[in-house]
């Protein structure tokens, strides 16, 4: 199976593959400009566009399943799922909050009957994740998105570093404790139990032992 290695992130807001109802160029603009999270240590540009960049590949392995209206609505809610995040409050509730009042204010107008499916999105990511939130394909593909980042090429500098510093924990206990969560992880999609497969998790502790070898 094919993802979408290969695309940039001019490919995904111009949707080269034509996935949606419409580009992205709009939550673009707003987000290069607008958004004040765009240098935090984890909850990030490089975070909040790698989240949207799984959702494009899942929505390209679901284009027979979703709509393109529910493809729409999945990418805007991933790119707004931790828009102006202030690291400070460290109360994922809260975060989401911002992030959806953001969302209705700069939603477009072509979008705007469509905000409270978009917001419903964005709250899924809420971590822990709501146990009574109602969970479809879409929610389920947010989610596991979210939840990848220690599989991407910058999982160092994002996760070791970076969420270890927005949640006050040093480098090394971050390292530490990457076995345990990547051995606890469960996708709810076939998308991400195959790009996320058993054997790439295996790859990734194996790599974590690795890294905390050579510390000591």
């Amino acid at each position: 199976m094919k993802y979408t290695e290969n695309l940039n992130v001019a490919d995904m807001i111009e949707d080269t593959r034509g996935l949606l109802t419409g580009d992205l160029r709009y939550y673009f603009k707003i987000i290069f400009f607008k958004a004040n999270n765009l240098y935090n240590p984890y909850h990030n540009f490089r975070h909040m566009f790698h989240v949207a960049w799984l959702c494009y590949d899942a929505c390209n392995f679901y284009k027979e399943k979703l709509s393109a209206r529910e493809r729409r609505n999945l990418m805007i809610a991933a790119l707004f799922h931790d828009f102006n995040y202030d690291a400070k409050i460290r109360l994922d509730a809260k975060e989401i909050e911002i992030a959806v009042k953001n969302l209705k204010k700069f939603v477009h107008g072509d979008d705007k009957k469509e905000v409270d499916n978009i917001s419903r999105l964005i709250k899924a990511t809420q971590y822990p994740h709501n146990e009574k939130i109602d969970v479809d394909l879409p929610v389920q593909i947010i989610q596991d998105a979210d939840l990848a980042q220690v599989f991407s090429t910058s999982w160092l500098q994002q996760i070791i570093f970076g969420l270890g510093k927005e949640k006050h924990v040093t480098q090394y206990d971050m390292l530490l404790g990457q076995k345990k969560f990547i051995k606890s992880l469960r996708f709810g999609t076939e998308w991400a139990k195959r790009r996320f497969s058993r054997e790439v998790m295996n790859e990734k502790i194996t790599e974590v032992e690795r890294m905390i070898k050579l510390l000591n």
